[in-house]
């Protein structure tokens, strides 16, 4: 089954029927219809690691066709190809609103927003490439988005680039190359009740960005989803061979806040520096007790923090606001 291809990675998220009429008339597509039941549910798209490795150079491309324009964040995900414990890895939360794009290995953008995230930082973008006009654009319903992954044409980089509805938003990240220890996996991060379609292709709207194929070329083989057990209406993570790591059971997500930091007074800290020597973890159980977004490395939360220093809780800026933020 189509659903078949995805994974849910953090909350709940819904496979809908596609209705027929909106279909991609008279084309070969694979086109699955998710609704975020939770308040940042995140769901990756599952590829075959093997299939990965035998063509590290290949990029990929997938499209995703709005049927709500709210908060989200669409992208990709860095996973090892080989089991490794010295690497990070995506671990979404949404409970604390981490999704896509909120840690170092996952890369996201938003169009509501006109912001691209990663490593807990958010950036501007969004402007047509070769456009006099450099205003950000704003999607909307009925859009259609696609991303593309590959490796640049020198081999040192590996970049992740957006269109919408054709259009050419450029390069909105470029990372190391490094190995091929890696994969980047599509996914994307949905607030309560958005709405996106996913066309796997292997025929799409819009012409496939050079260098890439087509995200179903890469996907599992119908003889290997039948090893997989079928996904319900809602579906639940599932285990594969270097697939997307699931987000871990909540007695692991150190949510429980410890008595200690309800004594915490941020306004007796002097400097970033002072909040780096509390470590990072005490610095995330901070953030999440503030209803702060908490990912992203030591320094990062750190700064986030102190940005906060003299600021009366109703004027945290929106952007560091998690979604158990509450006034």
């Amino acid at each position: 089954s189509s659903a078949s291809s995805l994974i849910t990675l953090s909350g709940e998220m819904s496979v809908v029927d596609v209705p027929h009429s909106t279909k991609l008339q008279g084309r070969n597509v694979k086109q699955i219809r998710i609704q975020s039941e939770s308040d940042f549910a995140t769901v990756g798209v599952l590829l075959d690691a093997a299939k990965l490795k035998e063509t590290p150079n290949q990029g990929i491309y997938i499209e995703y066709t709005l049927q709500t324009a709210g908060l989200a964040q669409i992208g990709w995900i860095r996973v090892p190809t080989t089991s490794r414990d010295d690497v990070e890895i995506f671990l979404p939360n949404s409970d604390t609103g981490d999704g896509v794009g909120d840690d170092n290995v996952s890369f996201g953008y938003d169009g509501s927003r006109k912001l691209k995230f990663n490593g807990g930082t958010d950036t501007a973008y969004g402007s047509v490439q070769g456009s006099k006009e450099k205003e950000l654009v704003e999607w909307n319903a009925g859009d259609i988005l696609a991303s593309w992954c590959r490796r640049s044409t020198d081999g040192k980089t590996i970049e992740i680039g957006y269109l919408l509805n054709g259009n050419d938003l450029g390069v909105a990240f470029s990372i190391a190359a490094g190995s091929n220890d890696f994969g980047y996996y599509p996914a994307l991060s949905l607030n309560l009740g958005e709405i996106v379609d996913i066309n796997l292709g292997p025929e799409f709207s819009h012409d496939v960005k050079e260098g890439c194929v087509g995200v179903s070329h890469l996907s599992k083989t119908s003889s290997d989803e039948s090893h997989e057990e079928e996904v319900s209406s809602k579906p639940e993570a599932k285990s594969c061979d270097h697939a997307p790591p699931q987000k871990r059971p909540r007695d692991e997500d150190s949510t429980t806040i410890p008595a200690a930091i309800d004594t915490f007074d941020l306004n007796n800290c002097s400097s970033v520096q002072e909040l780096l020597k509390l470590g990072s973890d005490r610095l995330k159980s901070i953030l999440l007790s503030m209803g702060i977004k908490c990912g992203g490395t030591l320094e990062q939360r750190a700064e986030r923090l102190f940005s906060l220093k003299g600021l009366r809780r109703e004027d945290y800026p929106q952007k560091v606001r998690g979604k158990n933020f509450i006034l």
